[in-house]
């Protein structure tokens, strides 16, 4: 992503809120039973060591903390935890953290939250419907028939909320799958944010969530020319070393790669490459950076879905040995974050997915964030954490 993109991105987080939300009349395309995960033989010895870094990335066992924020990061708890899963290691603290998401459940109203905790629901085995006596199907499925133009207010959220539907074996709604497809360019790739606000742009991170969700719901003729267009796209837009290029290239390749995985595509150069910089990270997480030689905890989570050989649609708790966690000390909030830190988290919530954002209700020990005004410069360094995180839902 361009530095201006950053900048868009950074400055919109901080003056929009949430999209609104109107009334839809259109129907339904039934889903089908959830995806099974591969089985554990698909788990590397990376996908292990990376697990077994991440569990230590969890304040006290249980969320993962922003050190934009210094508060619990609910939306990168999420993330976290799915990345654990994928690696199969470290189950008492993915029990641990599940619990913990439980308890801020009720206090979510961003679509693209309630989306990305039905996905933990769903992959940990607990009911979306009552997860943390939160139905959370109706409360997407009500997001979306609320809205005129059938979506969520931007592609990310939008495919969240097909891939949380139909793992939970929900209806999904057609108007959500012609209002994702609405949000693809001619080339394939999809974008991100608002249409019509300067922050909406194409973007590989929502592409790749998009193929995930489009390949659930692609017997509708719509899904299936729009999941051919974007699959088309990634193959050709992937670098000859196997990676998608991004300002989180771990990140991006996660995302993408497990989602063309799925489709039948071949993503060995691509597995091949994430092993690369993890060995450049100090051989156990992965780094934000192209290269980059310390690990990220949001870039594990995210890459971690490639190399444990699932992907957000298959994504499952499955059997493994416990891994003792290793707390992390309580990270400081600096005026410039550090590039060497490789840390990755928003500082604020984006529109429409409220990603990187704190619970509405503190946890124990865990204080709300309280949001100040902020100023150009502060919108800089909003823009350079930011470029170092997958901001959304």
């Amino acid at each position: 992503m361009t530095l201006r993109r950053r900048l868009a991105a950074a400055g919109f987080a901080a003056a929009v809120a949430l999209t609104p939300i109107t009334v839809l009349t259109s129907g339904y395309l039934s889903a089908a039973p959830a995806i099974a995960a591969p089985a554990p033989s698909a788990t590397s010895a990376s996908a292990t060591s990376a697990g077994t870094w991440l569990v230590g990335q969890f304040t006290n066992g249980q969320y993962y903390t922003s050190p934009y924020t210094n508060t619990a990061d609910l939306s990168g708890t999420a993330d976290l935890l799915l990345g654990l899963l994928a690696s199969r290691t470290g189950q008492s603290t993915a029990t641990a953290v599940d619990t913990w998401l439980k308890g801020q459940a009720p206090t979510v109203s961003s679509a693209g939250q309630l989306a990305k905790l039905a996905i933990v629901a769903s992959a940990m085995g607990d009911d979306p419907a009552s997860y943390g006596g939160v139905d959370l199907i109706t409360k997407i499925t009500d997001a979306v028939t609320a809205s005129t133009t059938g979506d969520l207010g931007d592609p990310y959220s939008d495919a969240l909320a097909i891939i949380a539907l139909h793992r939970a074996g929900a209806t999904v709604p057609a108007t959500l799958i012609t209002g994702l497809a609405g949000r693809q360019d001619s080339s394939g790739e999809f974008y991100f944010g608002t249409s019509g606000t300067p922050s909406y742009f194409t973007d590989p991170d929502s592409t790749g969530v998009a193929i995930a969700a489009l390949g659930l719901v692609k017997t509708d003729t719509t899904a299936a020319t729009a999941l051919n267009k974007a699959v088309a796209w990634a193959v050709a837009d992937r670098t000859p070393t196997g990676y998608w290029s991004s300002y989180s290239p771990v990140n991006t390749t996660g995302l993408i790669g497990s989602a063309l995985r799925d489709q039948g595509t071949d993503v060995t150069s691509a597995v091949a490459w994430m092993q690369g910089q993890q060995v450049d990270a100090g051989g156990s997480g992965l780094p934000a950076d192209l290269n980059g030689t310390h690990p990220d905890a949001y870039a594990t989570a995210q890459g971690l879905l490639l190399l444990g050989g699932v992907s957000l649609a298959t994504d499952v708790l499955a059997p493994a040995a416990t891994v003792t966690p290793t707390p992390s000390p309580t990270p400081s909030v600096s005026a410039t974050p550090s590039p060497a830190a490789g840390r990755s988290a928003s500082a604020n919530p984006l529109p429409a997915t409220g990603d990187h954002g704190a619970p509405k209700a503190s946890a124990v020990g865990v204080e709300p964030i309280t949001l100040a005004v902020i100023g150009a410069a502060s919108v800089g360094l909003i823009a350079a954490g930011a470029a170092r995180s997958r901001r959304r839902s």
